[in-house]
């Protein structure tokens, strides 16, 4: 029967391994049912989804390879889709490299006998004598010295790239009576979209490295009027300088996106902002151009900075899109305008030339810096501009020839910066392609003050900036009188007052001697101020709090520094097992094994794991805060009123901090900038105005020093009394003066005697002792009120 049957091959296939299995008939025709309707969803998959479409390849047996990557989904699902794939590789990355670190660590706590067997048949490290350590510093010294010569050597050769593919020539250090203008189109500042503002630091450090007086550019892609308060144009560049600037966008829009492509900018530095005559922009608000008059001693110069937008191939591929938001420079012109048949460049060529003549008419001298999007010298424009402007570009009135091509895939010069003929030029510069930030070439040009303003005035140079802070003046002064007995400072004082005797003491010809005298007081105070900067450097260290305090955070940090030292004394060759006790202590209290277990990669190792511990630290304030509401429990609880009020106060600093982390505002009132020109009275009294820098300086030299040299007419100068006490006042006459014991020449004047006598009374109240007072601001407020 059909049982007996089924068991009897059951029993087969217990007793021969090889016997065919039974299978179901539903189950033989599964596998074909699944693999048909695989088959039908990857038709479909290759169809798009289409089912018609799917059936119709299968017939005719021609097949889409595969669908566009992204297909029917939306522009932000893509980037998304991007972000989130770009999240899980460095997550993917992280892992393997903190599995690698804790497999390295696993292997080196556990050692297997094949590693036991080669550290135990290891040969020791012969001992070095005391020539052979100095040999060793020899050899990394003059290691150190080719690494140093050679990276000083690549820096030297970047250096020399930077005029490499460049055309022009620019010293980098501004001459006096130059206005320096420096211009690009920077292809977006790229204010919304980079957090760190990397783009803008770059540019603004290249306008400090050239010194430039006004910075333009065009394509700034920004719509200013959504940018946050801190992102304005105006708080980008030159932080805590005099600076004017006028940013220019498409204002007409009635939902601009933040990034919106054209703009342009100009911004001016220094002691150009003073001569400033207003600015202003394109009337049509469409952000095509933007201007900046500068007014001088009967002379004007008008600045501008244009963008004249072009017929991208989208366009005309497709036509302009009137709906599109994130539309070209092009489409959003022709939106303003409301007729697709209007040409945005002709009404740009037409607006600006009459811009350009009216401002001509006034008498103002022009400097255009644009981006015609054109050939500058075969284009309409560019001849319009030389033939009815007389303005042709500066490269071609300074080196008579035509600028290099502007973009770096183009072949034609594009942009340029075009002058009046009543500018002169001093220097002209087009830079390489990547030297700027752009996929423009830069152009930096100087012109004379003189031709522009009317006058001169050289370039102001600041005043480095002091690094002390008042609560360590105490501890300076200590430092830096330190200092100045170790380099024998009042030793060299005491030769220069000798020098200046003989000096005076000589009837002939001393010209030998004041030189070499005037050497020497410069050489003194070049050293003193040395010295005082190294002071300032030493009591001036301040903490650093990359990684916000907690009890976790002070345990990682403690072991780093103690795998620091212990990378050192690898580094330096040092012997593991000779570690000094504070090292070895260092090991013990941070959980770290002992000095003689540990090699260099185990200590890279380590410190790798650590480092990413602390970079995970500095992403997790919450570990600050809860330490200190903590600890701001514990001291209530105890009854410590102060200590809770003070950890109170630094919960709200910090959360200040952390509000305002990047200020981008100066607060307080600015720094003038230096004197430029002095008036110095004539014979006729009209007075000389001197700008240049020579006479200038020789002007202030002659009026201070009649100042600085009223002391030697002094009539003490012309008593015994001087030359007893003589010019530092350390003699034993000066204590005996002090004192009340002195008795005056009756050459000394009443005056002198009196001030001198008042001298003793202060110095007997006193007892000899030095005066340590302290006088607060309260205080000060009460004696004036008093007084």
């Amino acid at each position: 029967n059909e049982s007996e049957g089924s068991t009897t091959r059951r029993r087969e296939r217990r007793l021969n391994p090889e016997a065919e299995e039974f299978v179901p008939r539903d189950a033989r025709a599964r596998p074909v049912r699944e693999e048909r309707r695989g088959s039908r969803q990857e038709n479909v998959r290759r169809g798009g989804g289409n089912q018609r479409l799917a059936r119709r390849q299968q017939r005719s047996g021609r097949w889409r390879n595969h669908c566009r990557s992204g297909h029917g989904r939306s522009k932000q699902q893509r980037r998304a889709e991007r972000r989130q794939q770009r999240r899980e590789r460095r997550r993917d990355l992280r892992r393997e490299e903190l599995q690698r670190g804790q497999d390295e660590l696993r292997a080196a706590r556990n050692p297997g006998s094949q590693d036991i067997r080669s550290h135990m048949l290891r040969q020791p490290a012969p001992a070095m004598t005391r020539t052979a350590r100095r040999n060793a510093r020899r050899q990394e010294a003059e290691q150190i010295a080719a690494t140093m010569t050679e990276a000083q050597s690549h820096v030297d050769s970047m250096m020399k790239n930077w005029t490499a593919d460049s055309y022009g020539w620019m010293d980098d250090k501004k001459p006096d009576g130059v206005i320096r203008l420096l211009w690009e189109n920077v292809n977006s500042l790229k204010v919304v979209t980079d957090p760190n503002l990397n783009r803008v630091r770059c540019i603004d450090e290249m306008r400090k490295r050239l010194q430039a007086d006004v910075l333009a550019m065009c394509e700034t892609n920004c719509t200013w009027g959504l940018a946050p308060v801190d992102r304005q144009f105006h708080f980008l560049f030159g932080q805590g300088e005099d600076r004017l600037s006028r940013a220019a966008y498409n204002r007409n829009d009635k939902y601009p996106p933040k990034s919106q492509y054209g703009g342009t900018a100009l911004m001016a530095f220094g002691r150009l902002t003073g001569f400033s005559g207003g600015n202003g922009e394109d009337e049509t608000n469409l952000g095509r151009w933007t201007w900046m008059r500068f007014k001088g001693e009967g002379k004007n110069v008008r600045v501008i900075s244009a963008y004249r937008p072009v017929k991208s191939s989208r366009v005309r591929r497709r036509g302009a899109d009137l709906t599109d938001r994130l539309g070209t420079v092009w489409e959003q012109q022709v939106r303003h305008f409301g007729d697709m048949d209007v040409d945005p460049r002709k009404r740009f060529d037409e607006d600006l030339l009459t811009e350009l003549s009216r401002w001509k008419d006034e008498g103002d001298e022009i400097i255009l810096m644009m981006d015609a999007n054109q050939h500058i010298y075969d284009g309409k424009l560019g001849r319009s501009l030389r033939s009815d402007l007389q303005l042709v570009d500066a490269y071609y009135r300074m080196y008579d020839d035509h600028a290099p091509n502007s973009h770096h895939t183009g072949t034609i010069p594009i942009a340029g910066i075009f002058t009046s003929p009543g500018v002169n030029l001093e220097a002209v510069f087009v830079g390489r392609h990547g030297l700027g930030q752009g996929d423009h070439r830069l152009w930096a040009v100087d012109v004379t003050m003189q031709s522009c303003l009317g006058t001169e005035t050289p370039t102001p140079k600041r005043v480095q900036g002091r690094g002390l802070r008042v609560n360590k003046a105490r501890s300076y002064n200590k430092e830096l009188e330190s200092l100045c007995r170790t380099h024998r400072l009042s030793e060299k004082l005491d030769t220069i007052e000798e020098l200046e005797q003989v000096i005076a003491d000589c009837d002939s010809d001393a010209s030998f001697q004041i030189s070499l005298a005037d050497d020497l007081k410069n050489t003194f105070d070049r050293q003193h101020r040395e010295l005082q900067l190294s002071a300032e450097k030493k009591c001036s260290k301040q903490k650093s709090c990359s990684v916000p305090f907690s009890d976790e955070s002070d345990i990682w940090l403690k072991r780093r520094a103690t795998l620091r030292r212990l990378e050192t004394m690898f580094l330096h060759g040092g012997d593991r097992s000779r570690a000094s006790k504070s090292l070895r202590t260092a090991c013990s209290h941070h959980g770290l094994d002992p000095p003689h277990q540990w090699n260099l990669e185990k200590v890279q190792t380590e410190l790798k794991v650590v480092r990413l511990r602390l970079d995970r630290l500095k992403k997790e304030p919450k570990k600050r805060a809860d330490l200190l509401r903590r600890r701001y429990k514990n001291a209530r609880s105890m009854g410590r009123a102060e200590a809770a009020s003070a950890i109170q106060q630094i919960m709200r600093a910090e959360e200040q901090r952390n509000r305002w982390v990047r200020p981008k505002r100066t607060f307080g009132k600015k720094r003038s900038l230096p004197a430029s020109r002095v008036l110095v009275p004539s014979a006729d009294g009209q007075g000389v105005i001197h700008s240049d820098q020579q006479p200038f300086e020789n002007a202030i030299a002659e009026h201070l020093g009649v100042r600085f040299r009223t002391a030697r007419s002094a009539s003490l100068r012309a008593t015994p009394l001087h030359d007893e006490i003589g010019w530092r006042a350390t003699n034993a006459t000066a204590q005996q003066i002090l004192r009340g014991e002195y008795e005056f020449p009756s050459e000394v004047d009443e005056s002198t005697r009196l001030l001198m006598e008042q001298m003793a009374l202060v110095f007997a109240r006193t007892d000899g002792k030095p005066i340590d007072v302290v006088i607060t601001d309260e205080r000060l407020q009460t004696l004036e009120i008093g007084g």
